[in-house]
């Protein structure tokens, strides 16, 4: 039941990242979406810190084992890299509140060693992602690829509000995008 009650909170918690950022966000509103008493926040995770704490481990193991998935891959077709982007960037598109946590965070504090190594572990990620698409390109160019792909995978989570409000909607929007920036690469 702990289990349950805890997957429930978190659940709760990523539906609220979606659209807030921590600081936005109250134990209070937590407990509400996770139809929950206010102490079991506490209980379980110590408060939000240790809750928010548990929420950005989650999100960089996901896209931990996505850039993992992509580095060991030999060969690797347009269809499989789009597939990759388009895994990046709905993580991204669904986590806009972590995001911009993220963003506070680094503004106040410096970048730690393992934050450090998981975006080097994106950058590698990706420069195998644009090596494969395109193995006649040299270093640097390959380098200014890399920056661009993973900036416009990234970019569009900070546009999430305005973007399902421009877009048919955010699935078709995400693999047209993708399409269209593979295709370019």
């Amino acid at each position: 039941m702990e289990e349950n009650m805890q997957e429930i909170i978190i659940d709760a918690t990523f539906l609220l990242l979606e659209k807030k950022d921590m600081n936005s966000i109250s134990v209070r509103e937590i407990a509400k979406q996770a139809n929950v008493n206010v102490a079991a926040i506490s209980y379980y995770f110590g408060g939000k810190a240790g809750l928010f704490s548990l929420m950005m481990e989650k999100y960089w193991q996901d896209i931990t084992l996505l850039c993992k998935e992509i580095i060991e891959k030999e060969d690797m077709s347009k269809e499989e890299a789009k597939s990759f982007c388009q895994r990046f960037m709905k993580k991204q598109m669904n986590s806009t509140g972590i995001l911009r946590s993220e963003q506070i965070m680094y503004q106040n504090y410096e970048i730690d060693v393992k934050t450090k190594e998981r975006i080097e572990l994106q950058f590698q990620a990706f420069t195998h992602l644009v090596g494969k698409c395109n193995p006649n390109c040299n270093e640097e160019s390959i380098k200014i690829k890399v920056i661009s792909l993973l900036s416009s995978l990234t970019h569009p989570a900070f546009w999430n509000e305005i973007a399902e409000k421009i877009t048919w909607d955010r699935e078709t929007f995400m693999c047209s995008y993708v399409r269209e920036l593979v295709e370019n690469l």
